[in-house]
């Protein structure tokens, strides 16, 4: 599995965690060895552009992810790009008592999810509970 991690935040991350953490959770999902995945660390000012762009939402957002649609010609193993704002997950991590290495690994996770097929936005109640019970499972997996 080959995972590219990209700051464009100068924050300093711990990305050997979450290089570890996407490889995990790509293998628990059933993903084949050879799969690729962006991981994008941006300000709140781009990750807000591209929530404008994609969703039609203006304010910044915690994790957006990007699949790649099923007959990409170019790239046949390149599932996507998870992007994650920062300065976000910074403010999440304070409100909800955890550290911010805590928070991104749960965007990471989260975001993969999303790469996966997993909703908790349009697809109801018991999908988004669906996606949560995921995420709390993978969670236990790659925290000590």
């Amino acid at each position: 599995m080959e995972i590219f991690l990209k700051d464009e935040n100068g924050t300093r991350l711990p990305k050997r965690s979450l290089i570890r953490t996407a490889q995990t959770v790509l293998q628990k999902l059933g993903f084949d060895s050879d799969v690729e995945l962006s991981i994008t660390f941006v300000k709140d000012a781009y990750i807000k552009k591209l929530n404008k762009s994609y969703r039609g939402k203006c304010q910044p957002t915690d994790v957006l992810s990007f699949s790649t649609a099923p007959d990409f010609p170019c790239v046949t193993n390149y599932i996507g790009d998870v992007v994650i704002s920062v300065d976000t997950a910074k403010r999440n991590a304070v409100s909800d008592g955890r550290s911010l290495k805590e928070e991104l690994i749960t965007l990471v996770i989260h975001g993969i999810l999303h790469l996966a097929g997993y909703d908790h936005e349009r697809s109801g109640e018991k999908e988004a509970g669906r996606m949560m019970k995921k995420q709390r499972e993978l969670l236990r997996e790659v925290l000590p």
